[in-house]
């Protein structure tokens, strides 16, 4: 029994007829009037629904522990008489709402899953990671160590998760965090091999300043029930309180451990050196950039030589390491070395030492961070006529750049005839764009061989440049019909062709759709009312064997509803169009205004190579389907990698 304004939950022995109370409350419960609207049991634990408490509270029906539940979506605000019932769908609990502004939806447990009994004097946030110098997603938070919080948090399989947990000390006098984790998945492993861990201080890192920063030393301060915190109930009874200083230290504190994933049990790795050595008179190592500090490292002349250590690297584990090299005087197009070699050595599960060498890495000069090109649609014109120009731009750098593009057509002598400019276009790390049909007019001049020039401005300084040829006729272009440019697929044309009388130069340039059509080219525009789509494959590139997770969202456009729609996602190889996966969306979850899901699939049947993951719809009309979205992932075959 579930109480309102009750002071304890009430259990009714059915057969006996024996009531127990309980009323071990989590601090500051037990003090509102219409505190809980019901309770959901799901098999194991019932949830109490909140009406006017803060919290959703949990109690084990077999060991009567109190768990609370505080860590409410982004954006969402507790306010009163919030909840009027709940249900349970197998697998997470759903709150209806009374008067609060969305439904809610809490996760029971995931296969894929971390669980964490969690306190800490005085808050502490809880994030998962797949970058150690990253903070995460935020997986729940809590505040004043008397209240003892279990979150449970999503993993990412087939890399290295980390476990973030950043822990604030505002009133001291002491500071500390203590908690114990639980792996839900028999792929995933903590570093010392198992799928329990407590705090200590082994297996865990802290920093001073960040996530990945300023590395200090975890110091235990007692196990969970010594001092003024007494027994934390529901943490294990082996964790630690840590912290800096035996909790001296005021202010924040950013602890870390990793989650390894391993389908396979294999001894590991002892002993492990990975020594990297830049050589060049024209190279300087920026030492402060070291995204992992090395266990050593050196200046022998022109040489610099960083070397890391590891006691223990187990299969699955991942370590990336970063840091930025200046390179001087480079001449665009050679081949300049940067590291002179790359060694690695380790002890195997014979206890063999094992050496491995990879040869000097060298990095390519390029002459412009873009790629250009430009083009007509005809290579010969009447005079008079419109000459329709094609441009195509992609941004070679990992960094985003912004350029001023210049789109001018002149005739052989080099006399300006038609210009059009465009300024401050910004392209993301990779990108590609592309100008679709730009109208040039071929007004007051002459036969012969004409040019169309694309130019590329970063910073004042020039940045990159194409061009191409055409001939224009002796004959005048009377009678003849002007081309307006060409439509996409049923679109309209990106440039809006100008009439007779529009005065040179005055011209719009537009960027076309970023969209790859060679894959979306059988998608009409209205043939689905508008409908929109995204895929993402997670992870990629991934190595073969292990386990990837496809995300895609759909939304309706114009479209009224999405019910009735058929969804599916198909792997394919691109180069043989051979279908090796497909999954079908639950037809039942395709209404409202949008719907995203996921499909996670093993990679073990997939031979390592590049494969397209495509999001298709039809309706009850369609006969066959028709993708809205297209994205890519690489399998590879899993062997020793250092990079």
């Amino acid at each position: 029994m579930v109480p309102a304004n009750a002071d304890s939950v009430v259990k009714l022995d059915t057969l006996s007829g024996e009531m127990t109370r309980y009323n071990q409350w989590p601090e500051g419960l037990g003090k509102v009037e219409y505190a809980f609207a019901g309770g959901v049991f799901d098999g194991q634990s019932i949830w109490m629904v909140p009406l006017n408490s803060d919290r959703v509270v949990r109690i084990d029906k077999d060991t009567t522990d109190v768990m609370e539940h505080t860590g409410w979506p982004q954006g969402f605000t507790k306010g009163v008489n919030a909840f009027a019932g709940g249900v349970f769908d197998g697998e997470c609990v759903w709150l209806v709402p009374s008067y609060a502004d969305r439904v809610v939806r809490i996760s029971s447990f995931s296969s894929l899953s971390v669980s964490a009994d969690i306190t800490a004097n005085d808050s502490f946030y809880l994030y998962v990671s797949q970058d150690d110098s990253e903070e995460g997603t935020l997986a729940g938070q809590g505040k004043g160590w008397s209240s003892v919080h279990n979150l449970n948090a999503a993993l990412v399989p087939g890399i290295t998760n980390y476990l973030h947990v950043r822990c604030v000390d505002t009133s001291g006098p002491v500071a500390g965090f203590i908690a114990d984790f639980t792996l839900n998945d028999g792929n995933f492993h903590f570093a010392d091999g198992s799928q329990h861990i407590v705090t200590s201080e082994e297996n865990w890192r802290v920093f001073t300043d960040r996530f990945g920063g300023d590395e200090g030393s975890v110091t235990a301060i007692g196990r969970n029930g010594v001092g003024s915190w007494s027994t934390r109930f529901g943490i294990d009874l082996d964790a630690n309180w840590i912290w800096t200083r035996r909790g001296t230290d005021r202010g924040a504190r950013f602890f870390s451990t990793p989650i390894y994933y391993s389908p396979v049990v294999v001894a590991p790795m002892e002993d492990v050196r990975i020594t990297d050595t830049v050589a060049g008179p024209d190279i300087t190592v920026d030492e402060g950039s070291f995204t992992r500090k090395p266990s050593i490292m050196e200046r022998r002349g022109d040489t610099t030589i960083a070397e890391w250590c590891f006691d223990k690297f187990r299969i699955g584990q991942r370590e990336d390491f970063f840091f930025d090299v200046m390179v001087r005087d480079t001449i665009p197009g050679e081949d300049r070395l940067v590291s002179h070699s790359l060694k690695l050595s380790y002890k195997d599960a014979s206890r063999t030492i094992v050496e491995k060498e990879f040869g000097p890495s060298h990095v390519h000069v390029l002459s412009s961070s873009f790629t250009s090109s430009v083009d007509t649609a005809r290579r010969v014109y009447r005079m008079g006529e419109d000459v329709n120009i094609f441009c195509s731009i992609r941004n070679l750098s990992d960094l985003e750049k912004t350029l001023d593009i210049r789109v001018i057509m002149e005739d052989i002598q080099g006399v300006l005839i038609e210009e059009s400019f465009l300024e401050g276009v910004r392209f993301a790390p990779g990108q590609d764009r592309n100008i679709d049909d730009l109208v040039f007019k071929l007004v007051a001049t002459n036969e012969g061989t004409h040019r169309v020039r694309l130019l590329l401005r970063e910073d004042l300084r020039e940045a990159g440049e194409a061009s191409a040829d055409f001939t224009v006729e002796d004959i005048p272009a009377e009678g003849v019909p002007v081309y307006r440019g060409r439509a996409n697929d049923g679109e309209q044309p990106d440039i809006a062709a100008e009439g007779p009388g529009t005065p040179a130069g005055n011209h719009s340039l537009r960027l076309a759709r970023d969209i790859d059509t060679s894959l979306v080219k059988d998608v009409p525009a209205e043939g689905l009312d508008g409908l929109e789509g995204t895929i993402n494959a997670q992870p990629s590139p991934i190595y073969q064997g292990l386990s990837e997770t496809i995300y895609y969202t759909v939304s309706k456009g114009t479209r009224q509803d999405l019910a009735g729609l058929r969804v599916n996602v198909v792997i394919v190889n691109p180069e043989t169009g051979e279908a090796r996966q497909s999954f079908a969306a639950p037809r039942a979850h395709l209404t409202g205004d949008g719907f995203a899901g996921s499909f996670t699939f093993s990679t073990g049947t997939l031979e390592p190579r590049e494969y397209t993951a495509c999001l298709k719809v039809s309706d009850d009309s369609d006969s066959e389907p028709r993708q809205i979205s297209t994205t890519t992932f690489v399998v590879r075959r899993i062997e020793v990698v250092v990079t």
